[in-house]
């Protein structure tokens, strides 16, 4: 299997649970009311009880998908859990709830677009055609051009706020991809005095207590889900639309507690 690392997977959970969200492998056997897939497919998917860290794993076909023969299982491994994260925050009646057939809408700020719910927030709002603004490391910058947003600031920038808020006045929908103590608080500053809605990948709304008082606060984490019938039903939908081993697993977790995992994710193949 093709498993990749998650920047929560080392502590999020308690002593000896089997980690791992993601993976891609090849159908060995079917459960009795499965009728998509069949044995032997090359398959993708996501486990939000864990367990993908291992060398077989059970898993639902409603949030599965085929990989296409022309895709590499390294890369199909990076999929599902960054981009349905980003799907339900962006378009979930819970979360920002941006309306995807409406003309002129206005700008979103994905705060953090080179992490990876970030990259794949940008390409699912430009699909949408929604003006995207984003921030990260000046390194990246071309990368998020690329992946469509319209304006690429440096979140290290004194001035980020003022010129987020120069370059697009009417933001009202905020995902933060971070979740960190400043970033929150940070990127509501950008919100139009009108209102708006911040959505931080951080489970219990966390470090979100100190955001500008006219910005309503909310969450998501994809392994939570489904959180409700109308979340999994979108979840869903988007899965309809996608096209070393396991000894080195602590040192994936470590490259992100040390900040070196940026712009790229890291997958392992069992």
């Amino acid at each position: 299997m093709h498993i990749p690392v998650q920047s929560l997977d080392s502590s999020a959970f308690g002593d000896g649970a089997v980690l791992g969200c993601d993976f891609v492998g090849i159908v060995e056997k079917l459960g009795d009311k499965v009728s998509s897939l069949n044995v032997g497919d090359r398959m993708r998917g996501e486990i939000p009880e864990l367990g993908a860290y291992a060398q077989y794993t059970v898993a639902d076909e409603k949030i599965c998908f085929k990989v296409p023969e022309q895709v590499d299982l390294n890369d199909a491994a990076t999929v599902p859990l960054a981009s349905a994260t980003a799907w339900l925050a962006l378009y979930s009646e819970g979360r920002l709830n941006i309306p995807r057939k409406q003309k002129d809408s206005s700008p979103v700020l994905i705060w953090g677009g080179s992490s990876s719910v970030g990259a794949y927030a940008i390409q699912l709002a430009r699909i949408n055609s929604i003006p995207i603004v984003t921030v990260c490391s000046p390194r990246h910058f071309d990368l998020c051009k690329s992946l469509g947003a319209t304006h690429v600031f440096d979140y290290h920038h004194p001035d980020i706020v003022e010129k987020i808020k120069s370059a697009a006045p009417s933001i009202a929908h905020v995902l933060d991809c971070i979740g960190s103590e400043s970033s929150s608080h940070t990127a509501s500053q950008t919100v139009t005095e009108k209102g708006g809605v911040l959505c931080a990948v951080r489970p219990g709304k966390q470090f979100t207590d100190e955001i500008a008082s006219h910005v309503k606060a909310t969450d998501v984490l994809d392994w939570t889900w489904p959180a409700s019938v109308a979340d999994h039903n979108l979840g869903c939908e988007l899965f309809k639309q996608i096209p070393g081993g396991l000894s080195a697993v602590p040192e994936g977790f470590q490259m992100h507690r040390d900040g070196k995992v940026s712009g790229f994710k890291l997958v392992y193949e069992l």
